[in-house]
Order: C-alpha cells, then sequence, then structure tokens
C-alpha cells in the first residue's frame, strides 16, 4: 500500500516538473519513472511468490504438526511397550534367579531326599499303570456299550417301522369301519324310506352295533300260532327285499322270536323254537323270491323266546315279543384282509 502512495506522489511530482522544469530535467525524472515502473512490477510478482511459498510453508507447516501429533502418540505407545518389555524383562530375571536358587538347593539335597524322590517318582509310574489299566477297561467297556446302543438304535428303527406299518393299518381299518358306516347309514335310510308306510303297523328301523335292524312284530306278518306270511307282511317283505337287491355287499341274517306261551299247534312243531325257525325260514324264503337274493346271502335263525324286547309278563311285552327281526350287516372282508396280514 505504500508503495502505491510513492507512486502517485510521484507522478503528481513529475507533472509538476514537466510545467516548469526544462526538457532535459523531463526526461531523466522520465526515466527514473520507468525504472520505478519495473521496480514496482518486480516488487508485485515477489510480493506474489512470497505469498505463494507462504501458503506453501503453512501446508507444510500442518502436515509436520499432524506428524508431529502422531510421532508424540507412536511415542508414548513405544514407551508403554518399552515399560512393560521390561517389567516383563525383569519378571524374566527375577524367575531365572530363583530357578537357579532351586537348581542349587536340588544339587545341595542330600541323597536321602533323592531317594525319597525315586521311590515317588515309582509310585506315580505305578499309578499310572494302573490308570492306563482302568482307561483301557473303561474304552473296553464303551465299546460294549456302543455296539449294544447301536443294536439298540437298529432295533428302535425297526419298531419305528413296525409301528408305522401298524399306524398305516389303523387308519387302512378306520377308513373301512367309516366308509361302512356311511354304506350302513345310507342303508339304514333306503330300507327306513323304502317300509315307510308299515311304521305305525308295527315295524320298525334302527341302528346298533354298525347294523341295521328291521323289527316286524308278528301282527305284520303272521297270524297267531301261524308261519303263513299273510298279504300285508308280503308287501312289506318285498318292499325291502327291492332294497337289498341294490345292495348286493349286505349280508342278511333272519331272526324269529316268540313269546314265552307255550306253542299249542299240531303237526311237525312242537314248540316256541320249532315256530321261530319255520317263521325265519318263510321269510328268507320270500326275500330270495322276490328280490331274486343269492341264497348265499341271507340266513334264517330261530331264537324262540330267549331274546325278548321286553321281560314283563304283559300282554303289551308279549306283543313286543313276537317279532321277526332282520339284521343287515355289511360285508367286512377288506376289514378281515388287514386283520389276517396282521
Amino acid at each position: 500500500m505504500r508503495l502505491f502512495q510513492k507512486t502517485l506522489v510521484f507522478i503528481a511530482f513529475s507533472a509538476l516538473l514537466f510545467a516548469c522544469v526544462p526538457q532535459r530535467k523531463f526526461e531523466d525524472m522520465e526515466g527514473k519513472y520507468q525504472t520505478c515502473q519495473e521496480e514496482l512490477s518486480g516488487l508485485k510478482r515477489a510480493n506474489q511468490s512470497l505469498e505463494t511459498d507462504n501458503i506453501e510453508l503453512n501446508s507444510k507447516i500442518t502436515d509436520l504438526a499432524n506428524k508431529m501429533g502422531f510421532l508424540k502418540k507412536d511415542t508414548l505407545r513405544l514407551g508403554r511397550d518399552y515399560r512393560n518389555l521390561d517389567e516383563n524383562y525383569q519378571n524374566l530375571t527375577r524367575t531365572y534367579k530363583e530357578l537357579l536358587n532351586l537348581q542349587d538347593q536340588m544339587q545341595r539335597g542330600t541323597a536321602d531326599e533323592m531317594r525319597k524322590m525315586r521311590l515317588k517318582i515309582n509310585d506315580t509310574q505305578s499309578d499310572l499303570v494302573g490308570k492306563q489299566d482302568e482307561l483301557t477297561a473303561l474304552a473296553d467297556s464303551l465299546a460294549a456299550k456302543s455296539l449294544i446302543l447301536e443294536n439298540s438304535q437298529i432295533e428302535l428303527e425297526e419298531l419305528r417301522g413296525a409301528l408305522e406299518q401298524r399306524e398305516l393299518r389303523v387308519r387302512e381299518l378306520e377308513d373301512i369301519l367309516h366308509r361302512k358306516d356311511s354304506v350302513v347309514g345310507a342303508l339304514k335310510d333306503k330300507v327306513a324310506d323304502a317300509l315307510y308306510g308299515f311304521r305305525d303297523q308295527g315295524l320298525s328301523v334302527e341302528l346298533k352295533n354298525g347294523k341295521v335292524y328291521v323289527s316286524l312284530e308278528n301282527q305284520l306278518l303272521f297270524k297267531s300260532g301261524s308261519y303263513t306270511v299273510d298279504s300285508k307282511g308280503k308287501s312289506a317283505i318285498k318292499k325291502l327285499s327291492g332294497v337289498l337287491a341294490k345292495n348286493n355287499d349286505i349280508s342278511i341274517v333272519v331272526e324269529g322270536h316268540t313269546d314265552t306261551d307255550k306253542y299249542s299247534g299240531a303237526g311237525q312243531l312242537k314248540d316256541n323254537w320249532d315256530l321261530s325257525v319255520i317263521r325265519a325260514t318263510q321269510i328268507v324264503k320270500l326275500l330270495i323270491e322276490y328280490g331274486k337274493l343269492d341264497p348265499k346271502r341271507v340266513a334264517a335263525s330261530g331264537r324262540g323266546e330267549y331274546f325278548p324286547l321286553d321281560a314283563a309278563d304283559t300282554p303289551e311285552a308279549k306283543k313286543k315279543n313276537r317279532r321277526i327281526e332282520i339284521i343287515l350287516t355289511p360285508k367286512l372282508d377288506e376289514l378281515f384282509e388287514i386283520l389276517n396280514a396282521n
């Protein structure tokens, strides 16, 4: 800034001289002015160079300060490491001296102490041999137990396989029983629908123990003491046979039942046993005739008076007990095959 002010003063002074000095002096002063201008330019360039150098120096100072901080930290770390190493060295030195002292003491030990040490060593070796024998026996025992465990695992896998097979068979049995129950339920509905008109005439249809029981009181089928089926009974049997003809997988058992009154008929029939059998047989024949059933599907059985529905000795109870029961059972061949396989 001072250099610039000096330049202005010089220019003003030159202007004054130009107005009042001779030409020669003016030329001298003009030459000095040019010299000053050149010096001024040189000073500006020098100033810019110095500023650049100053920036570079500041950058170097910053770098040096950072390096100095790092060196200080590294020096502190090295100092700590040195102190730790020195401490370890001192500890090792003390340990070495203690070992030397111990060695001296051992060397100065008596022969009796050496003998005791040898005996102790021998005892220790004997103990080691014993322990080794125990370890060998233990290893043999572990090997035997491992073999037993391996055999047990094989047996367990076999049992698991057998259990899975049994569970599979159980599921198959459950499926079969479920299908059987469905078939029996559907059959019961079909029979009930077919015989719906006879419900108030001594006929009932029930589902018990996985079977369909069609019970027909004797008043619907026979006259008192007779084994000939009347027209009303034949009509009911005909409707029932139509349902059974469409269900070939159903086994049919016809049971005849009587009351406790003594049979007083004549001819070949002697008692209630004979009467119950002949009545069941008559129903079987009608079923086969009307439904064109395979006779192998149908069986007749006489129960006499020994399976009453009501044990009371009254006219109402005896009326219930005089009956024909037609028992419809789905074939369980598939179920028996699985059971036989087991």
